[in-house]
């Protein structure tokens, strides 16, 4: 999701500041208290402070960024068809509905500037072999 968002946020001439570098400037914030995080590596303290809006104005602020985009996934579906042709043999179709939900936030104040809603939808052919 990351790349379909810079790709297109780029092409409108916005630029925007990678993940990874997002992700290093968090990690020198705070190595203790209660934004130092857990042992848990499914929830590092970079990710947890990420999560609390407050802390991501501050790292947009601080990183000199005009503005904040958070996406959330709200909803991924998957639909899945059986087909039985006599001549091309036996395969799933499977399609899958990812739905979004965007708010763009001011990097000083922290203040919802737009938000929406977005879906795609994208389908593949899976065969047994």
């Amino acid at each position: 999701m990351e790349t379909y968002l810079t790709t297109w946020l780029t092409s409108k001439r916005i630029a925007v500041i990678n993940r990874a570098e997002v992700l290093n400037a968090v990690s020198g914030f705070a190595n203790d208290g209660a934004n130092a995080g857990t042992d848990d590596p499914m929830n590092t303290f970079a990710e947890r402070m990420l999560s609390d809006q407050s802390s991501a104005v501050a790292l947009a602020r601080n990183m000199g960024a005009d503005g904040l985009l958070v996406a959330t996934i709200t909803s991924l579906q998957e639909d899945r068809r059986e087909i039985r042709d006599p001549q091309l043999g036996d395969y799933d179709n499977v399609f899958y509905t990812l739905d979004v939900a965007w708010n763009v936030l001011d990097g000083g104040t922290g203040a919802s500037l737009a938000s929406g809603m977005g879906q795609t939808r994208d389908g593949m052919r899976q065969s047994p072999n």
